[in-house]
Formats: structure tokens, C-alpha cells, sequence
């Protein structure tokens, strides 16, 4: 009988293979990456994500009923999750916090423990797909 620790199952590693992977992006600032399979709508205008909003945001996310579970289709989660948020019209910042709404059992675990690393959706996007579409 073996138990693992999440820790065992989802490294921390994920920011340094982060910087290993080659910038092929023209673009410096990586909440603006562009991607075959996921193109983030971005606000021109910046905001603080407040805590009221932050509440307000993951009611939003729960009335999508997406959810990724680490076996399901990553693309096509991504896909999914691009348009529902540009209807929603609510911003990757915005979304950033309210992810844990859509992750489920190992996916959510990959989540918990690597969201402080995230700073910015791209930060967010590189790992996600370096985890759960690797090359």
C-alpha cells in the first residue's frame, strides 16, 4: 500500500521548467501570449482584481458547469474556456483567482499547488499546457 503526497503527484517544479522552455513569443509580457489553441481575451485596461469582484467572478465561473479533471481533452477545455470567458467578458486577471472553480479531483490538486506561483494568465497558461499538453 502506497500513499502519495500531492507533492509527489504535482512538483512545484513547474516554474523552473517554465524558464527552460525556449521564448518563442515575440511578445515580452506572457498575459498577452499567443496560442494556436487558446487565445485569451485581454482588456486594454487593467484592473485590480477586488475581493468583492473576485466573489462575483467565481459565481460567474460555477454557472459555465466546466470542469477539467486532467483526463478530459486539454485543448478543448482551453477552447471552451476562452469563450466563455469572452462572453462573460471577464478578464484573465479576473479569471486567474476563480480557476478552482472549473478543476476537479487530480486537476484541482495540480492547482492548489502550484497557484502561487502564477502572477499573470500567461504564467498560468505555460504550465498548464506544459503539465497537460506536452510536446
Amino acid at each position: 500500500d502506497t500513499k502519495e503526497n500531492i507533492s509527489d503527484i504535482f512538483p512545484r517544479g513547474l516554474s523552473q521548467a517554465r524558464k527552460n522552455q525556449p521564448n518563442t513569443s515575440a511578445s515580452s509580457d506572457p498575459d498577452t501570449e499567443q496560442s494556436p489553441h487558446f487565445q485569451p481575451h485581454i482588456h486594454s485596461t487593467r484592473r485590480s482584481v477586488k475581493n468583492s469582484n473576485i466573489r462575483d467572478v467565481c459565481d460567474k465561473v460555477r454557472t459555465w458547469k466546466l470542469q477539467f479533471n486532467g483526463k478530459t481533452d486539454a485543448t478543448e477545455f482551453l477552447e471552451k474556456l476562452y469563450e466563455l470567458q469572452e462572453k462573460s467578458n471577464i478578464s484573465t486577471a479576473e479569471l486567474l483567482p476563480a480557476l478552482f472553480e472549473v478543476f476537479q479531483g487530480n486537476a484541482l490538486a495540480w492547482y492548489r499547488n502550484n497557484r502561487d506561483s502564477w502572477t499573470t494568465w500567461g504564467e498560468f497558461l505555460t504550465d498548464f499546457k506544459l503539465f497537460y499538453l506536452p510536446v
